[in-house]
């Protein structure tokens, strides 16, 4: 079910590639404006050029392809304190490469750590005085401590957000803060704060009370605290004796809490010398839990892509499952990848059903895990574990590429792999080529569609791939073979456990496409930024299903793109509906929002 996209963030597994003959550097223009801009504490940056507006280009980072893009920018991972050099191709019209490129060569800045924030003093005696400050943002490097200075030179360093320090005969001391990481860089230091003999804090705020409390908020508010020596300025908010904020009046509210999580809130006045009053409070307070989903959508998460989790926060409530891609083969059948906490938590707190994906797309690898007794025991063991000690739902397979020959032991695999999922009460969901009577690929021949609904709780159906990156163009959810699909597939004895997958990308191809014109994956956002760009009005083609347009390059290449919109995925919605098919999704990310406007997928649709 992977689909290659147009960007690919090079790693370990980049190949070394040399580059084929060039064609004439008169059949391409130079990229122009190359840069490369990477925010602190991200692994990945953007490579972007600023000209041309149009064109096809490879990506090298120091010597090893990491992507390929219609656009002018693409992610490329890099390591800080590294020199990298940045080449970018232009392709032929005959999809080899142009004799035109561009270089970029760039030592990768190491970020410290930000400035901490608010530094503030309270409990000041004769003797001693207490500092505090807010949490500092990381840099590249990973948090150690805060160094404290007392007159411009280090006093200590400590890992708290506070500290005691002590003060001799002198009249006045001054104070400031700094971040330091695990390798020794230290960040900007906060502004200089005095303490001064004799000055007298705030007095205490009142009556600090409770409003309006949600799964992730808290509305505080309390009443005005009489001034000392200084002007109050602000009050500050604490969580659980943490620093929040500080708003300049007497409410504020607590945002980014958990759900259904207890917490003690205080409040505290800061004048403008930066002195603290006593703090009022707890009030303890437990945040709500949150609205549960009433969706039933099927959807695949990217859990290593921040867009793919956003999607979901914005659309829980039409989602009922979600197939987030933690795990993967290794090479000797093993079970690889890792829980990710965030996602997980926060969709089973609003009760989707959390199934990860088992990625496994390699024929030999497949047939070790289904035929050798020791790979599959150990494999269906290691699942079994995983959904129990992390508390999913169930578990997803994605297992394709398999032999036809393989057949069998697949579906004796599921049966297996269900019926001990079913003992700890949790389920198996599996993804299936999409064929029907008469059509069958040796890829589809894998799935035995009647036994399979048999076992498993979920049967997705990946109804796409009609027309791929090396076919002649169109849409890749071709109207004509998906009605066939979800045909057959409504023909099942067990038909609810059916899920229709919908795909919402899209493909453009040059020269009219096939193996030597391989066509790029687009996401909706890049059709809407190209269809901007060309200033050209795309057609519906009916027997198809899909949306599509053209156009011309420069130097005389024709593309043709394909692509579905929220119009194209409610068609194949109400074919499902009216089959008493699920309706499942590839994948939560850039995809046409109004998809979600859709009444078939409203929240408490049935």
């Amino acid at each position: 079910m992977r689909f290659r996209t147009a960007v690919l963030i090079g790693g370990a597994a980049a190949v070394l590639i040399a580059f084929p003959a060039s064609a004439p550097a008169a059949s391409c223009k130079k990229p122009v404006g190359l840069r490369f801009d990477r925010k602190a504490g991200r692994a990945v940056g953007k490579l972007s050029w600023t000209k041309p507006r149009h064109g096809r280009y490879r990506v090298y980072r120091n010597h090893r392809v990491v992507g390929q893009t219609l656009g002018r920018s693409i992610n490329i991972a890099v390591k800080p304190g590294r020199k990298y050099v940045f080449e970018v191709r232009a392709m032929a019209r005959n999809g080899g490469l142009a004799g035109c490129a561009a270089r970029l060569r760039q030592r990768m800045r190491f970020y410290p750590p930000f400035r901490p924030r608010g530094l503030a003093v309270r409990n000041v005696t004769q003797r001693s005085a207490v500092l505090e400050w807010g949490r500092a943002r990381p840099g590249d490097g990973v948090l150690q401590g805060y160094r404290i200075y007392r007159s411009g030179k280090v006093y200590k360093q400590v890992k708290r957000l506070s500290a005691h320090v002590r003060l001799g005969g002198a009249t006045t001391y001054s104070f400031a803060v700094a971040a330091a990481d695990t390798r020794g860089h230290v960040g900007a230091r906060t502004r200089t704060l005095y303490v001064v003999r004799g000055h007298r804090p705030p007095g205490r705020p009142g009556n600090l009370g409770v409003g309006r409390v949600t799964d992730s908020e808290v509305d505080l508010s309390w009443t005005a605290a009489r001034a000392g020596s200084s002007r109050v300025i602000g009050y500050r908010i604490y969580r659980n004796g943490e620093l929040l904020g500080q708003p300049r009046g007497l409410s504020g509210t607590a945002t980014n809490l958990a759900p259904a999580t207890p917490y003690g809130f205080t409040v505290a006045a800061i004048d403008s010398a930066g002195y603290l009053s006593p703090p009022i409070g707890p009030a303890d307070v437990q945040t709500a839990m949150p609205a549960p989903t009433e969706g039933k959508a099927h959807v695949f998460l990217l859990a290593t892509t921040d867009e793919s989790f956003r999607d979901l926060r914005r659309h829980y409530r039409q989602i009922g499952t979600v197939y987030p891609t933690y795990f993967a083969c290794g090479s000797d059948g093993s079970v690889k990848g890792n829980d990710d906490a965030l996602v997980t938590r926060w969709s089973q707190l609003r009760k989707i059903e959390v199934m990860p994906r088992f990625d496994c797309q390699r024929p030999d690898v497949l047939h070790l895990i289904l035929t050798d007794g020791r790979t599959r025991s150990a494999v269906i063991s290691r699942l079994v574990a995983v959904v129990r000690d992390q508390g999913y739902q169930g578990i997803n397979l994605d297992f394709e590429a398999g032999y036809s020959t393989d057949r069998d032991a697949f579906t004796h695999f599921v049966g297996e792999l269900a019926r001990r999922l079913h003992k700890i009460g949790a389920k198996l969901a599996l993804e299936v080529s999409a064929k029907y009577p008469g059509f069958e690929t040796s890829r589809s021949a894998f799935y035995d569609y009647p036994n399979l609904g048999v076992f498993a709780d979920y049967v997705f159906v990946m109804n796409w791939g009609w027309h791929w990156i090396t076919s002649s163009p169109g849409a890749p959810d071709d109207l004509y073979r998906f009605t066939k699909v979800a045909d057959y597939a409504a023909s099942m004895p067990n038909r609810s456990k059916y899920i229709l997958g919908m795909p919402m990308f899209g493909i453009d191809w040059p020269n009219g496409g096939g193996a030597a014109n391989r066509g790029t994956p687009l996401e909706f956002s890049d059709v809407v930024g190209q269809l901007a760009a060309l200033g050209v009005t795309p057609a519906y083609d009916p027997t198809q299903g899909g949306n599509h347009y053209g156009y011309r390059e420069a130097n005389g290449t024709y593309h043709d793109v394909w692509y579905t919109n929220a119009a194209t995925v409610g068609l194949r919605m109400q074919m499902a509906k009216a089959r008493g098919l699920g309706i499942g999704l590839w994948r939560l990310g850039r995809e046409d929002p109004q998809i979600w406007d859709n009444p078939l997928i409203a929240p408490g649709a049935p």
